[in-house]
């Protein structure tokens, strides 16, 4: 039996690790990095790579959909946003395999798909785009550098509107995801 932390206590501990240094302005994480490397590996030690890297980026899609509502104060703006941004972040990386492009797309059905909550097939349309993007994005023999480099943008997106939102890095030590029910 595995002893390792759930998928959301994961991610979470790495998007507070991301925003921390966003509002500190610290210089890249490489333990971020080290450690979300480490989860992989063993991930994939465990045969369970690609649906631990889907289920991760799921809920780093989901964060980062949240934090860009609230700091847009609207669905639609959050949207317009998007458009806005994913233009941006496509021009920016034309180099043979980015990951941002795929990162939009999935906040993109994330975005479009606010319903979840309580409509059963909107939550399950979501969790679909999600794991076709991830699955299309994951290249045979580099699961684990596509997987980090697809969670890593994830996270650091998060934690940059996560600081953008929170500001002190105490608060942001100490944010928790909101509970479900």
């Amino acid at each position: 039996m595995s002893t390792a932390p759930p998928l959301g206590d994961i991610a979470l501990h790495l998007i507070r690790q991301a925003g921390t240094d966003a509002a500190t302005q610290a210089p890249p994480n490489w333990d971020l990095y080290h450690e979300l490397t480490d989860h992989l590996k063993r991930w994939q030690e465990d045969g369970t790579l690609v649906e631990n890297a889907a289920l991760l980026v799921e809920w780093l899609a989901v964060e980062v959909s949240a934090a860009t509502v609230a700091l847009h104060r609207s669905w639609e703006r959050a949207e317009m946003w998007l458009v806005g941004y994913g233009d941006e972040v496509c021009r920016a990386q034309q180099h043979e395999h980015p990951a941002g492009p795929t990162a939009v797309a999935i906040i993109s059905s994330t975005l479009t798909a606010r319903d979840a909550a309580t409509t059963e097939p909107a939550g399950l349309l979501r969790v679909t785009a999600t794991a076709a993007a991830v699955l299309g994005y994951l290249r045979p023999g580099k699961e684990i550098e596509d997987g980090r480099e697809l969670a890593l943008t994830f996270i650091l997106w998060a934690g940059t509107l996560l600081a953008q939102l929170l500001k002190d890095p105490a608060v942001i030590a100490d944010y928790r995801l909101p509970d479900p029910r």
